[in-house]
């Protein structure tokens, strides 16, 4: 009983976190070029930055 207590604490924290995101001025705007981004290859990996830097 307190393992699932537990998880949905986690649960509910993840969600607060994620409406705050989307409240976050032009954080949707934000997410949906990333995500562009992303399908047209135009990301660095963090390991590419690594062997960089």
């Amino acid at each position: 009983m307190a393992v699932d207590f537990l998880a949905y604490l986690v649960d509910r924290e993840d969600n607060d976190a994620t409406e705050e995101l989307l409240k976050t001025q032009g954080f949707k705007e934000d997410l949906a070029k990333a995500k562009k981004n992303v399908e047209e290859g135009k990301v660095i990996f963090v390991e590419q930055l690594k062997r960089k830097y």
